[in-house]
């Protein structure tokens, strides 16, 4: 299944490494019902609109993973137009290159990763 997965520098120069990536995280306090690593498969430029908030996209990476390693689940987001939009979203607790094959990679998100750093360091986000 071809997915798309926004993700900071770090975990993509892990990802590179061959390292098995491990994420359990429930979500909490986010309305959705993926767990870990959570990867989308609408187009990366709407994706960011919503998910832009909630992501560190220094890079977006996008893999073709066995569908059978992803969970389908129901994210609930803010909509860009006012609102809010339920998506459906894919996840998984574990991934590497073993169980991901990289087909792009950009980086032309990145400026919205800088403008999450600075509103974290403002403690706007957490």
């Amino acid at each position: 299944m071809k997915v798309h997965r926004f993700m900071s520098g770090g975990e993509y120069l892990k990802l590179l490494s061959g390292e098995m990536l491990y994420n359990d995280s429930r979500h909490e306090g986010w309305l959705t019902t993926s767990v870990g690593f959570c990867f989308f498969t609408e187009d990366p430029d709407d994706a960011i609109h919503w998910l832009g908030g909630v992501t560190d996209p220094e890079y977006c990476v996008t893999m073709e993973i066995d569908e059978r390693c992803l969970k389908k689940s129901v994210g609930h987001y803010r909509n860009p137009d006012g609102g809010a939009i339920d998506k459906t979203e894919y996840s998984c607790i574990f991934y590497s290159l073993k169980t991901a094959r990289i087909l792009n990679v950009t980086e032309k998100y990145r400026d919205r990763a800088e403008l999450r750093k600075m509103l974290r360091e403002l403690g706007v986000l957490p």
